[in-house]
């Protein structure tokens, strides 16, 4: 997403099936949903990212 970083595998392989184990989330993907569930508004979340408090 900014630029190339090194990820770890995931720790699981499946021996018998074509389905994959993917690398998990972005940190801070979840962030503004999390806020939300807190009870942060829009308008308070934008506050936050202003100033730096969240990415």
């Amino acid at each position: 997403m900014f630029d190339e970083y090194l990820r770890m595998d995931p720790a699981v392989r499946f021996s018998r099936s074509a389905t994959q184990a993917r690398g998990g989330c972005l940190a801070g993907e979840h962030t503004e949903a999390i806020l939300h569930e807190l009870g942060y508004d829009d308008a308070r979340i934008a506050d936050l990212r202003a100033r730096g408090v969240i990415g």
